[in-house]
């Protein structure tokens, strides 16, 4: 996730406008992964994720992407805000952190596996995204309703 928040339905199609411009502005080649990550949620259980280097271009992406988006966003996020029947704390909790915890200096690019640890596992050592969203969220801020996508340039 380049950015996380709540944003009002009547602003996405303005959300969906800077995406596009933001889009024109940069170049993202191809990710290097990074080794694996484990860490635990704010309840004590174990995450296990991909970690992705951070480099220069996706830094500023994400800065970019925070700083358009900071007029839209709110971090007052209810369970029921969220596609899913059943809202984990965790969920709401790395929502409602999102600032403090996982932007700007803090941003770890990562691609979620899931609960648990893994073994013997390959990753490729790179790899290409091929668009920018804005999704609804689910249960562990999974990204369950694309309501915007647009394809990365070249």
């Amino acid at each position: 996730s380049l950015a996380m928040g709540c944003i009002e339905e009547q602003s996405i199609p303005d959300a969906c406008k800077k995406l596009e411009i933001i889009n024109k502005n940069y170049i993202l080649g191809p990710l290097k992964f990074a080794g694996f990550s484990i860490k635990e949620n704010s309840i004590g259980e174990n995450i296990t994720s991909a970690k992705i280097e951070r480099s220069k271009s996706l830094q500023l992406l994400h800065e970019e992407v925070m700083t358009h988006f900071v007029k839209h966003f709110s971090y007052e996020v209810q369970a029921e805000m969220l596609i899913s029947e059943n809202v984990s704390d965790s969920s709401l909790h790395w929502i409602r952190n999102y600032p403090a915890n996982s932007s700007y200096e803090n941003f770890e690019p990562h691609i979620t596996l899931g609960y648990g640890q893994i073994k013997n596992c390959c990753f490729p050592s790179q790899i290409t995204i091929s668009e920018l969203a804005i999704y609804h969220l689910g249960n562990h801020c999974t990204c369950r309703k694309n309501l915007f996508s647009i394809s990365i340039k070249k």
